[in-house]
């Protein structure tokens, strides 16, 4: 959860970037995408080349962790992508965006689309405003 906001920075090529939490260790490098419309762009991809469900329930057993709609599974595990105003984040933040754009383009209201991000909130102890500007942000991209 983002519960220190500032407190994580990545310099790189002589700029520094607010990261939504801290790096991991690993001997794999991360992948690094610093251009929003590709971050926009992947979302957007994700959520469009997901299978559809036509009810609600299989939307929530499928959007649990693996389920098919679990977008963050598509992304490489160390990858890092920017959300602006100078921040990168974690691949999750890019399947909460796909997550809202899935929503969106199945007809679900907003309010709809950030009832996941409140009971996923519920078990990780606290509700990452990150998390539902995401969701918020992927809906929008959505342009029937």
């Amino acid at each position: 959860m983002n519960d220190q906001p500032d407190r994580h920075f990545l310099e790189l090529n002589g700029q520094t970037y607010r990261l939504d939490y801290a790096l991991k260790e690993g001997a794999t490098p991360y992948e690094i995408h610093l251009a929003i419309t590709q971050t926009n762009a992947t979302a957007q991809s994700l959520a469009a080349e997901a299978p559809v469900f036509t009810n609600r329930a299989d939307i929530a057993s499928e959007s649990v962790p693996h389920g098919q709609l679990d977008f963050k599974t598509q992304l490489p595990d160390r990858s890092l992508w920017s959300i602006g105003s100078g921040t990168l984040a974690h691949k999750h933040t890019v399947g909460n965006m796909a997550w809202g754009n899935y929503m969106a383009r199945r007809g679900y209201s907003l309010q709809e689309s950030l009832k996941g991000a409140r009971v996923q909130g519920f078990f990780a102890g606290g509700e990452d405003p990150l998390d539902q500007r995401m969701i918020i942000r992927g809906y929008s991209l959505f342009k029937p």
